[in-house]
């Protein structure tokens, strides 16, 4: 999480990056909302802002975590969904 938020030009410190992760990882176990819509990044956002940063620094670095994910599972679904056809079509 600490090279995503310096690869998107926002250094937060290493304790700030743990409360991120820390609040997200306990919020998704509680959510009923589907994949989080919005939530992860907003818990980001305001522990950015509580650690003594601003809320755009916490914001930004789960939004582009979530748009590398997003584009991880749409790469890889489409590979799995053609092998897995393939495998029930030839048995």
């Amino acid at each position: 999480m600490k090279l995503l938020f310096v690869s998107v030009g926002y250094d937060l410190n290493l304790g700030s990056i743990i409360l991120i992760v820390a609040g997200v990882v306990t919020f998704r176990i509680a959510t009923i909302l589907p994949g989080n819509i919005g939530l992860t990044e907003s818990i980001s956002g305001f522990i950015a802002i509580a650690s003594g940063s601003t809320f755009e620094n916490g914001f930004v670095g789960m939004a582009v975590d979530r748009i590398i994910q997003t584009i991880w599972i749409f790469l890889l679904g489409i590979f799995f969904l053609f092998y897995f056809k393939n495998k029930i079509l030839d048995s």
